[in-house]
């Protein structure tokens, strides 16, 4: 799902076939969501200039993703590469960018655009095997209804939007996100001072009782429009909120149905073995062993 992933996110924002590239992304994300992953677990950070094992790969890491960045900047530069892309929208606004900030804007899109989408993708494969008669209850509607259904505004939810809203309640790929007010506030009846690190977790959140009846369950059919519209904001928020919820929202939620709707027009998803879905935090919400699904021909 990552390779997937990542291949539609370089090719729709910046116009690069990724198989035509000697980039090596895959391994250098690999490494530096391992580097994360293991601050998160041990609460352990060395500062990157102390010359460990662990600094180094992370280093080397950094270092390859740079590579690919000044490579695609370069190519933008050079009019290689023209067409409506991000890069050559920022490239013609009146904003100025240098080359620190344009890469600091590709990292992020390049990173959030294809690990937490995977996650999705990865997630809801795994629930949906879990529940096989989920699973062929949506099959069954992606077969039926035409590509338009999916993506219009109807009156209810799709089975499909169910399952994906349900899967992002249960393993949100982003399970904590931080805020720091500018001015004093007050929370609560706490006083909450300028520059104070607010934390906000999603995955504590989506599992509240107070909002979610069964909490652990996998019940996507609780999903109804009247259903939402009781949930507070703050009870659900796998994007985030406010004014900087997640700019790709909308193309990550878009490219997940797409995804899944060809996958369950032809494939029955199974597992041979029925291990228990455990997961370890890092960057994001991360599997802590492989999912391995099996695809088989309707």
């Amino acid at each position: 799902m990552k390779h997937l992933t990542l291949n539609i996110i370089v090719d729709a924002l910046f116009g690069v076939d990724l198989s035509t590239e000697d980039w090596d992304l895959e391994p250098a994300f690999k490494r530096i969501l391992t580097h994360f992953e293991r601050i998160s677990q041990t609460y352990l950070y060395l500062p990157e200039w102390i010359p460990t094992p662990e600094n180094g790969a992370y280093r080397s890491a950094i270092s390859t993703l740079d590579s690919a960045v000044e490579d695609l900047i370069a190519a933008h530069r050079a009019g290689d590469i023209d067409g409506p892309t991000v890069l050559n929208y920022l490239l013609e606004s009146d904003e100025g960018w240098d080359t620190k900030d344009l890469r600091d804007e590709i990292v992020t899109l390049l990173l959030a655009g294809h690990e937490t989408t995977a996650l999705m993708l990865t997630f809801t494969g795994d629930l949906l095997v879990r529940h096989p008669e989920v699973q062929e209850t949506v099959a069954r509607e992606v077969r039926e209804k035409p590509f338009s259904y999916f993506f219009g505004y109807n009156n209810e939810y799709s089975e499909l939007d169910k399952v994906i809203q349900e899967s992002l309640r249960l393993y949100p790929p982003v399970y904590g996100i931080f805020r720091q007010p500018i001015e004093d506030d007050q929370l609560s009846g706490f006083h909450v001072p300028s520059g104070s690190i607010i934390a906000l977790n999603q995955w504590v959140a989506h599992r509240d009782s107070r909002w979610y009846q069964s909490p652990t369950q996998f019940n996507p059919e609780r999903w109804s429009k009247e259903f939402e519209k009781s949930v507070p904001t703050g009870a659900y928020f796998p994007f985030a909120a406010g004014p900087r919820r997640c700019v790709g929202e909308r193309f990550a939620r878009l490219e997940a149905k797409l995804i899944l709707i060809n996958v369950l027009r032809e494939f029955r998803l199974t597992k041979s073995v029925d291990e228990s879905l455990n997961v370890i935090p890092s960057l994001t919400t991360q599997p802590a062993e492989t999912v391995s699904v099996t695809f088989r021909d309707r």
